[in-house]
């Protein structure tokens, strides 16, 4: 989206650019300079994030009632042949520039903003039809200090059973679930059995063992029954894409403070290219579809 962005900056115009933004955080580099010189906004589109089951697990988890997140476990996909222009990484094809920038903002909203997330990746392709981009990607996001949660996103056209799209794991609870509905469960430190450490090796050749007062609640999209399905996203997605451009109007029209953000955005594209640089995937085709 390069040239037709910085075209766009120049005759004047804010610009909403679709993911991803660019193919390289160079790319939009130079974006973001084009629209600071044309004094105009550049939005990334990021419409799963403002999805209201991804605004919900932020808010169970900022609640603090998971205990401190251990790890993020996300799908993304299905099972699904494909024979078009995204097959190719000559077309910048494949999972990744594809359902990874989704997949990505969630995985680097959760693993927190203290520090930059240590990557680790594995992509293949495995196209029937001669397409050489890559159509599974499992991504890894770790934290040397151990303070932000161990993220794995897997990303893939290869899942035959569809696994709920999140599994969270607390040191005090756990959630899972996705667009249509989620569940948590939690216990209260405060309520759970006290427990002295065992200096020997067993206590009457028993296993530690007790009964946790869990406590457990549920969400569930209010309109879920009168929206239509669309996409793997099904019936939380429409009202993903309103609420993203209720924040494009604010911001143009009213001068609010930007959800998404070029910053967000170059974060992801970091991510991304460390991803690719770590699986160079054989090219079977240099010239882009026309």
């Amino acid at each position: 989206h390069v040239s037709a962005t910085t075209q766009a900056l120049a005759s004047g115009a804010h610009v909403v650019c679709e993911k991803p933004i660019a193919p390289t955080v160079a790319d939009l580099d130079l974006m973001e300079k084009a629209a600071a010189e044309a004094g105009r906004h550049l939005i990334p589109v990021q419409n799963n994030r403002p999805q209201p089951f991804f605004r919900k697990i932020r808010e169970v988890l900022d609640s603090g009632v998971l205990g401190k997140i251990l790890l993020v476990q996300s799908y993304w996909g299905s099972f699904r042949r494909r024979w078009d222009w995204q097959v190719f990484q000559a077309n910048h094809g494949g999972t990744m520039f594809n359902t990874g920038p989704h997949a990505i903002d969630h995985a680097l909203l959760l693993f927190g903003d203290e520090s930059e997330p240590e990557v680790f990746c594995r992509m293949d392709s495995n196209n029937p039809f001669g397409g050489d981009a890559d159509d599974q990607c499992l991504i890894t996001l770790f934290d040397r200090q151990r303070k932000a949660p161990l993220i794995e996103v897997l990303i893939s056209q290869y899942l035959a059973y569809s696994p709920k799209r999140y599994n969270i794991c607390g040191t005090h609870g756990g959630l899972s679930g996705g667009e249509t509905e989620l569940h948590w469960k939690y216990f209260l430190p405060e309520e759970a059995p006290k427990q002295a450490l065992w200096e020997k090796w067993s206590v009457d050749r028993v296993y530690p063992e007790e009964t946790l007062p869990w406590r457990e609640e549920s969400w569930s999209p209010p309109t879920l029954g009168n929206m239509p399905a669309v996409g793997y996203t099904l019936q939380s997605f429409l009202s993903g894409v309103k609420l993203f451009y209720d924040n494009v109007y604010d911001v143009i029209a009213c001068g609010a403070e930007p959800e998404f953000t070029v910053t967000q955005a170059r974060r992801q594209l970091r991510v991304m290219e460390e991803c690719l640089e770590q699986n160079p995937l054989p090219v079977k085709r240099q010239i882009p579809t026309k």
